[in-house]
């Protein structure tokens, strides 16, 4: 499978999981796509490339929501805005709380107990970062890419 089809094929999943959850009767927020070059400043300031499939997601989705599930993304003209809702934001505002987040880790979705976070210390094999549970200072590999965590996070809004 070209890896033209795989991007492809993770977007049309998203978009199928939103359409799924909606009709279950949840509300769903998307902030719509932003462009490359915004992409590329938040990757500046992080000091890494994205793994493509999260690239392909913020170009299509930005950020979305579930409610009050809120997975960061890029939802402003400017990717460093300080406001929720953005990988950087969200990032900054947990290092307030934690000044051990190491500079590693960047944040995918805040919760009360922490954040589910991308670890770029290392890329795996496939361009992949892992994605971990930061909670009171620990952190845990809990995904080992940034599409197996979107399926954890859509779970229970399809299941209910």
């Amino acid at each position: 499978m070209s890896m033209c089809h795989t991007i492809d094929g993770v977007i049309m999943d998203i978009q199928n999981k939103i359409d799924i959850v909606r009709k279950n009767g949840h509300e769903v927020w998307v902030s719509g796509g932003v462009s490359l070059d915004a992409i590329e400043t938040l990757e500046d300031k992080m000091g890494i490339q994205l793994p493509i499939l999260l690239k392909e997601f913020l170009l299509e989705f930005g950020a979305l929501g579930i409610y009050d599930c809120f997975l960061s993304g890029i939802s402003e003209l400017d990717p460093l805005s300080l406001s929720g809702g953005n990988i950087y934001a969200d990032t900054c505002f947990l290092r307030e709380d934690y000044p051990n987040l190491g500079e590693n880790l960047w944040v995918l979705q805040l919760n009360e107990d922490g954040a589910y976070c991308l670890d770029t210390a290392e890329k795996s094999s496939n361009g992949e970062f892992a994605i971990v549970s930061f909670e009171s200072g620990n952190s845990k590999v809990v995904y080992n890419s940034f599409p197996e965590f979107l399926t954890g996070y859509f779970k229970p809004w399809i299941e209910s």
